[in-house]
């Protein structure tokens, strides 16, 4: 297994692989470091903030109206 990026020393190793595998699947890079690094999240708080974060961004995709038909 290759060594994970490191985004937070405040994560195990991995807790910041599991980061760094969300990245790759989501594209995005995690949300709310600034938080975790600064102790007002806790590792556990900030990987649910990682979720919320995908699951409102598939909601509001879900919800863009997508055309059925090209209009010439």
């Amino acid at each position: 297994m290759r060594e994970a990026k490191v985004y937070s020393l405040k994560l195990s190793s991995a807790q910041n692989m599991a980061c760094q595998r969300m990245e790759a699947v989501s594209g995005l890079p995690p949300v709310c470091l600034e938080d975790l690094e600064a102790g007002t999240l806790t590792p556990t708080e900030f990987w649910r903030m990682q979720l919320v974060t995908i699951h409102d961004i598939s909601v509001a995709v879900q919800n863009i109206d997508f055309p059925t038909e090209e209009r010439a």
